[in-house]
C-alpha cells in the first residue's frame, strides 16, 4: 500500500467520522446496491427478487434506483472479469475475504471500468464510504488502496491474464463461465459466438405491452408524450414498447392498475405462436420466476 493511499484512506476515514457524529447514514444507491450484492453472495435462490425488495424497501427514486440496479446487476454481469482483475492485487485469498469487501471491491471496480460517466475519485471514494460506515478501518483503507490501484493499472481490464488459451481469453473478456462457452462453441460459428457474448453482457431495455383489456395504445402514448418519456415502439408486436429503465418509477401507476405489464417480446412472441383461442386455458412451463 503505497503512502498516498494510506493519506487518502485517512482523509475519508476523518471526514467520515465526523460526519456520521452528527448525522444518520443515509440510505445511497451504492449501499442498496451493495445489501443486495451482500445476500447474493450469501446465496439467495434469486436476484431479480432480491433487488426488487431491496430497492423498494429504499424509497430510492429516478435516476438514483437506476444506478443501484445498474451496479447490482453489472456486478453481477461482470463478476468473472471482475475478479480476474482484482485477485491479482489482493493480498490473501480473496474467496475467503468477508463478502461486505469482496462486493465492494467488484462494485468499485464495476464503477472505474464500465460507468463512464461515474469519475474515478467519486468511483472510490463513495465505495470507501460504505466501507467506513459498516466495517473498521483496516478493512476501509484495504478496499481504498485497491481500488485506487486499478484506476491506476487500467491495461488490466483490457489485456486478459497470459497463458489463457482462446476459450480462458473468451471467458475473461465476455466475463462468461469456460462450460457455458465450450457448449456455445458447439453451436455457433465464430461470428455467431462473438454476437451471441456481446448480447449477453448488454443490458435489457424496459419492455412493457399493453393490456387491451384496460387501456389502448393511444391512451398509453398519450401518457409517455405527457411526461417527456423517450419510447420506442416494438417492430415484432403490436402494443409492445422499448422504454429507459430509469421510466419505471413514472410507470408504477399504470402497472399498478394493471394497464400495461413488464413483459419482454420474446415471451410476446411465443404467446402469439400459442394462438389460443378465447376460453381456452393455457399452462405455463417457463423455467423461471418471471417479474
Amino acid at each position: 500500500m503505497k503512502i498516498e493511499d494510506l493519506a487518502f484512506s485517512s482523509k475519508i476515514l476523518n471526514l467520515n467520522r465526523m460526519a456520521h457524529m452528527t448525522t444518520p447514514l443515509l440510505i445511497s444507491s451504492r449501499g442498496v446496491a451493495a445489501d443486495a450484492l451482500v445476500e447474493v453472495e450469501g446465496g439467495a435462490d434469486f436476484a431479480d427478487d432480491v433487488i426488487s425488495r431491496h430497492l423498494g424497501a429504499s424509497g430510492l427514486r429516478g435516476s438514483d434506483r437506476a444506478l443501484a440496479a445498474d451496479l447490482f446487476w453489472g456486478s453481477i454481469r461482470w463478476r468473472g472479469r471482475l475478479d480476474s482483475v482484482i485477485v491479482p492485487v489482493f493480498h490473501g485469498d480473496f474467496s475467503r475475504a468477508q463478502p461486505l469487501i469482496r462486493v465492494l471491491l467488484r462494485m468499485g471496480a464495476y464503477q472505474l471500468y464500465c460507468q463512464d460517466r461515474v469519475p474515478d475519485h467519486a468511483a472510490v471514494s463513495q465505495t470507501v464510504e460504505i466501507a467506513v460506515s459498516r466495517m473498521n478501518k483496516s478493512a476501509a483503507g484495504l478496499i481504498n488502496a485497491i481500488l485506487r490501484r486499478l484506476a491506476r493499472e487500467r491495461e488490466h481490464w483490457t489485456t486478459p491474464p497470459e497463458g489463457l488459451d482462446e476459450t480462458g481469453q473468451l471467458a475473461f473478456l465476455h466475463s462468461h463461465p469456460r462450460w457455458i462457452l465450450r457448449e456455445l462453441a458447439k453451436r455457433f460459428n465464430d461470428e455467431e459466438l462473438s454476437r451471441a457474448l456481446e448480447s449477453h453482457n448488454t443490458r435489457a431495455p424496459l419492455t412493457v405491452s399493453v393490456n387491451y383489456l384496460r387501456w389502448d395504445d393511444d391512451q398509453f402514448l398519450k401518457f409517455l408524450r405527457a411526461r417527456a418519456l423517450r419510447f420506442d415502439p416494438s417492430n415484432l408486436l403490436r402494443g409492445y414498447y422499448r422504454l429507459p429503465t430509469s421510466s419505471l418509477f413514472q410507470l408504477q401507476p399504470l402497472l399498478d392498475e394493471g394497464k400495461i405489464t413488464v413483459h419482454d417480446e420474446s415471451a410476446g412472441l411465443a404467446a402469439e405462436l400459442v394462438t389460443a383461442d378465447p376460453g381456452q386455458r393455457v399452462l405455463d412451463l417457463c423455467a423461471a420466476p418471471g417479474g
